[in-house]
């Protein structure tokens, strides 16, 4: 029996979840920080509201994860120059140090999700058209970005 997309990235989503929690239980991380460190590394100094918008997490759940990994001695909030009411956030040491060690495990396990398609030089283009897809999906759709602004 055929499955529809949904059941079929559900069940990409669990594979990939289960494997990558299992590869970074050594540093304590959740899959869901790992993100959250991650993209404080490539927004480079983001707010907590820029992190809400890059990681579709939400604003409480933002809020409770950026106070736990600050507590942990992996992040730091900064008041903002421009607006004194708002905070960056950015890595500390440490949490470069962390999120360097997770950044390998999930390449091993992205490496074992590709695994069935093979090594071969066409299973690497696969795998980049592929990762582009995603990207393009998930990528906030700006045209009802600016509909909602509009409203």
């Amino acid at each position: 029996m055929k499955q529809n997309i949904a059941q079929t990235i559900h069940q990409l989503q669990q594979r990939v979840d289960e494997a990558f929690q299992e590869a970074i239980k050594k540093t304590g991380l959740t899959v869901r920080q790992f993100s959250i460190l991650s993209a404080i590394r490539e927004a480079s100094l983001p707010s907590q509201t820029d992190l809400v918008g890059l990681t579709g997490t939400d604003r409480s759940t933002m809020a409770d994860i950026v106070r736990r990994l600050q507590k942990r001695g992996l992040i730091q909030r900064k008041r903002k120059k421009e607006d004194a009411r708002a905070y960056v956030v950015g890595l500390t040491l440490e949490g470069v140090k962390l999120l360097e060690s997770a950044d390998k495990a999930a390449s091993s396990v992205e490496d074992s999700v590709f695994e069935p398609l093979g090594r071969a030089a066409g299973s690497r283009k696969e795998r980049a058209l592929f990762l582009d897809i995603l990207e393009r999906l998930t990528e906030p759709d700006e045209e009802q970005d600016s509909d909602s602004a509009a409203a």
